[in-house]
């Protein structure tokens, strides 16, 4: 295999989206429309920024940081009917990527507490363990710097296009389980072929994986 590791996003990909239709319900909330504009301004982006963003489209009389605050609120309240659990297959897909010799580590915005709460026990699955992107997004070249990797190396697996478009940008091998039709659109426009559907990151395989590792060296040609 050229390819050593492999990066896993964890709400979206291994987890299901928590984050896209909150946003969404929460813009609706304050009498806004969520467009495709909107989505990618707020979608992977650094708090502070999104709040900043949202604040500003929305008129709204709060700070970014009450933004943020807010947006959590609603969110906690989302996820006592929909709550945080792997998406069907994740744990067979990622014991998968390991059978194939690939080191895993876990990565988003939310603080490392957050990955050991909501995986427990599965967080042994990640032989890198988990790194908060949320002062560097998207993480791509911070996340392959810190492993020490040749581009060509690591494998990351996303569910937003900014992500692809920096993968893409620093020739680093892609699979894109877009969050929605935007990104999945977005995804396109980057001319990224690896694509499944939203939370279906269980249905990753060892094909599409190893036609991957084929391509690494030159996968965005």
């Amino acid at each position: 295999m050229i390819l050593k590791k492999a990066a896993i996003n964890i709400d979206g990909v291994f987890l299901k989206d928590t984050f896209n239709p909150v946003i969404r319900q929460f813009v609706e909330n304050y009498g806004g429309y969520y467009s495709p504009e909107f989505e990618r301004n707020c979608i992977s982006q650094p708090q502070q920024k999104a709040g900043a963003y949202i604040t500003a489209k929305l008129g709204l009389n709060m700070t970014p940081e009450e933004v943020v605050a807010k947006f959590f609120e609603v969110r906690d309240e989302y996820i006592k009917e929909i709550p945080e659990i792997p998406v069907e297959g994740a744990i067979k897909a990622t014991k998968m990527l390991k059978d194939l010799n690939l080191k895993l580590v876990c990565y988003g915005g939310l603080k490392e507490k957050y990955f050991h709460e909501k995986l427990g026990k599965l967080t042994e699955l990640f032989d890198h363990g988990y790194v908060c992107t949320n002062d560097f997004r998207p993480g791509i070249k911070e996340i392959r710097d810190r492993l020490n990797l040749k581009s060509y190396q690591i494998l990351f697996i996303d569910d937003v296009a900014r992500v692809a478009a920096t993968a893409k940008k620093n020739g680093v091998p892609f699979i894109g389980v877009p969050c929605s039709p935007v990104q999945k659109e977005d995804m396109k426009g980057l001319g990224l072929k690896c694509l499944l559907n939203c939370n279906s990151f269980g249905s990753i395989t060892e094909k599409m994986v190893r036609k991957v590792d084929q391509k690494a060296m030159n996968f965005w040609a």
